[in-house]
């Protein structure tokens, strides 16, 4: 989904597996005068406070709804207030990222119940074989970054709270959600364990504009889940 704020100028684009939907729900009441309670699910919401977009659920013809590209925000909301606000959206170590998404995608797939080389196999099948997205044309428009600034999976926390002083708006990041996680099911093994060569090969070239961008390492050995 995507959220606009006109009271605090700011957009947030939405990514996958990086929290953002924790994320949504956090910046949401700065993005309309209704005293909505927040819910990982949520129909559009539009006011002139700003615009909510379809969350975990389909949004209807026309609405604005999960993953929005960026070409097309732009075309929604008009250059001038696109140029304007502030745009942000939140980041995450690639190969952290894409563990995640496969393990949210195979949920019904138990790391614990396949020995370490069949749940390599199983990743690197998925990297190399089924559909996923690096996020690149939420972030870009025309291979140009949009971005003005990004919340770190890593660092959220601190991010959210520097961002929210910047834009002026005023909320407890002790209550921010956690949605989607997919911690349990590494048993606490570093991410490394899950990968094979040319798993970690398809990542760096998948995302390699997150790496470049964000300076994140290269270095499988260097990803940290936050």
């Amino acid at each position: 989904m995507v959220l606009v704020s006109h009271r605090h100028k700011f957009i947030f684009l939405k990514t996958r597996k990086t929290a953002g939907t924790s994320i949504e729900m956090y910046l949401e009441p700065a993005c309309t005068d209704e005293n909505l309670e927040i819910s990982e699910k949520r129909e559009m919401v539009k006011s002139p406070a700003g615009i909510v977009g379809a969350r975990v659920i389909n949004a209807k013809a026309g609405e604005w709804g999960p993953h929005m590209r960026a070409f097309r925000v732009k075309k929604e909301l008009g250059e001038d207030l696109f140029d304007q606000y502030l745009k942000i959206s939140s980041v995450r170590n690639p190969y952290d990222r894409c563990l995640s998404l496969f393990l949210w995608r195979k949920r019904s797939l138990k790391p614990n119940e396949l020995s370490p080389d069949d749940f390599r196999f199983a990743f690197e099948f998925f990297l190399l074989n089924e559909q996923w997205h690096n996020d690149l044309q939420i972030t870009h428009i025309k291979g140009s970054n949009i971005l003005n600034d990004v919340i770190r999976y890593e660092s959220l926390v601190s991010d959210l709270q520097r961002i929210s002083a910047l834009v002026g708006f005023k909320s407890d990041v002790g209550d921010l959600a956690i949605t989607k996680s997919t911690n349990a099911s590494r048993a606490g093994k570093p991410i490394s364990d899950f990968f094979t060569k040319k798993a970690k090969d398809t990542v760096l070239k998948r995302m390699a504009w997150v790496f470049d961008e964000y300076n994140y390492s290269p270095n499988i050995e260097d990803a940290r889940t936050g």
